[in-house]
């Protein structure tokens, strides 16, 4: 499973990074659907420093969708 982090997500939901995902050869064409059908969200936060800012997008996915693997 990609990096996950409660922070900043609902209780009961996990934040999973959307680059994460890709990186490990997840097809974003069929993730993203699925997130939405199990009544998750995808998101997005601006990150940055100094040197500039960037979109960093993720999802938000309710822990019982992940456990059950629906």
């Amino acid at each position: 499973m990609p990096w996950t982090h409660p922070s900043g997500a609902p209780d009961g939901c996990v934040a999973l990074l959307r680059r994460a995902a890709e990186d490990r050869g997840a097809d974003l064409e069929a993730v993203d659907p699925w997130v939405i059908c199990h009544g998750g969200t995808i998101a997005s936060t601006r990150v940055g420093h100094r040197a500039g800012t960037r979109d960093v997008r993720y999802y938000v996915v309710p822990a019982a969708a992940l456990e059950t693997g629906a």
